[in-house]
């Protein structure tokens, strides 16, 4: 635990990539629980100490008021603590099997975290030389990997109604507490990637369905919520043109700072959109009444009462900026094999107030098809993944020359209007 907290305040290299997953997490306190009783079962009768940790862990929940969510999360990381060491150390991480094995295993990115620093907390309490660079890398590949392989199956495995919703949940098992799934669960988790069972809790699944029922009243659906030191937006609503772009426009005009992002659709056409944002001036919680005016800009923009670009103009035109200290090349990939029916487009760059507005509205433009975006930010270094079809179809050479070329000399022309 003193190893996990002292990331910290990491400096070096490996501490601070490791430190930016510890960063990232929903629920830190779940990890730290986990490495309190990972290890106990050594001392207990059972000759597998993995078995005897779980037995020790049920009797201590018998004390705690944890939810089962939360026990599943403790229950997951003592059972697999050993997953990824004995991946890196005794196979070949660059083995797609063994990468596909752990992403199985692991089932959402939140998890994968949080073994990923169990794992590092662990070797690193050996002994001072424990965890050297060559394993601290390795680990990290294999993280990487294993995160690389969760998002490239977003649009391969997709729920059906046929199904029981709660089959695919990594997180929970809606019928541990609340008896049958209703009939309308069905119809709104029909089509949606199986990863979206992973990525939200029973209780955003419910609130989600919840919002597109109330569609029929109100077409555009938003919350605004604070999570942790960042802010969530979900916006539900029917698919339109240029919805991601108009969203990311608006929060861009807001001056606030998108660091991820993820797009969902379901089969009758209901996309979920949601942002995780930093807000750099502190706008939302210094004047909680701005909260509101925000979410109506956001309905306003979508419905065509509000002009994005003179929000634009007239709300970035305030901000500051500053000369970027780092500078990041631009790359530009694109991937056919990790999709059954999508393009990948892959970009890194610099990254810059407007950027999401600015490479979504160019695609949409050229009348692409944004089915799944995922959007991460690493310091100064945009990494932008967007899943793209053309006619329902991937895109073919020509039109993957076009984004190029489009994309180069627009991030190249804004790159040199910076001041």
């Amino acid at each position: 635990i003193a190893n996990l907290n002292a990331l910290r305040e990491a400096k070096g290299d490996w501490e601070g990539k490791y430190r930016e997953i510890l960063t990232e997490l929903e629920n830190p306190h779940l990890l730290v629980f986990s490495l309190l009783f990972h290890d106990v079962g050594k001392g207990m009768a059972p000759p597998n100490h993995v078995d005897g940790s779980l037995e020790a862990v049920e009797r201590i929940f018998a004390r705690l008021d944890a939810k089962p969510e939360e026990r599943e999360t403790v229950r997951f990381l003592i059972h697999s603590h050993l997953e990824m060491s004995t991946a890196f150390l005794r196979r070949d991480i660059f083995d797609p099997a063994t990468v596909h094995r752990m992403a199985e295993i692991v089932g959402s990115e939140e998890r994968l975290k949080m073994l990923c620093l169990l794992t590092y907390s662990d070797i690193k309490s050996v002994n001072p030389e424990a965890l050297t660079p060559w394993k601290a890398e390795m680990l990290w590949r294999l993280y990487t990997a294993t995160s690389n392989a969760l998002a490239r199956s977003l649009d391969s495995e997709r729920i059906h109604s046929t199904e029981e919703p709660h089959s695919a949940s990594a997180q929970r098992d809606p019928l541990d507490e609340t008896g049958p799934v209703p009939g309308n669960w069905s119809a709104f988790l029909e089509g949606f990637p199986k990863r979206y069972l992973r990525t939200y809790r029973y209780e955003d699944i419910d609130l989600h369905r919840r919002m597109a029922e109330d569609l029929p009243r109100d077409p555009i659906q938003t919350v605004l919520r604070k999570r942790n030191s960042s802010w969530e937006l979900l916006v539900l609503t029917h698919d339109r043109p240029y919805l991601f772009t108009q969203i990311t426009g608006t929060l861009a005009a807001w001056g606030m700072n998108i660091i991820a992002a993820d797009a969902f659709a379901n089969r009758a056409g209901i996309v979920l959109d949601c942002f995780r944002f930093d807000d750099l001036f502190h706008t939302l919680d210094l004047n909680p009444p701005e909260q509101d005016r925000m979410r109506k800009s956001i309905v306003d923009v979508l419905t065509g009462t509000q002009n994005l670009q003179e929000l634009i103009k007239g709300r970035m035109g305030a901000q500051h900026s500053t000369r970027s200290k780092l500078k990041v090349p631009t790359e530009i990939r694109f991937d056919d094999d990790s999709s059954t029916h999508c393009t990948l487009l892959e970009l890194v760059t610099q990254d810059r107030p407007g950027l999401l507005h600015q490479v979504g509205s160019l695609l949409s433009d050229f009348g692409f098809d944004i089915t799944v975006a995922l959007i991460e930010t690493q310091g100064e270094k945009a990494i932008d993944v967007f899943y793209l079809t053309k006619g329902n179809r991937k895109l073919e050479e020509a039109n993957k020359q076009t984004i190029r070329d489009a994309l180069l000399k627009a991030l190249s022309d804004n790159a040199g209007s910076q001041p």
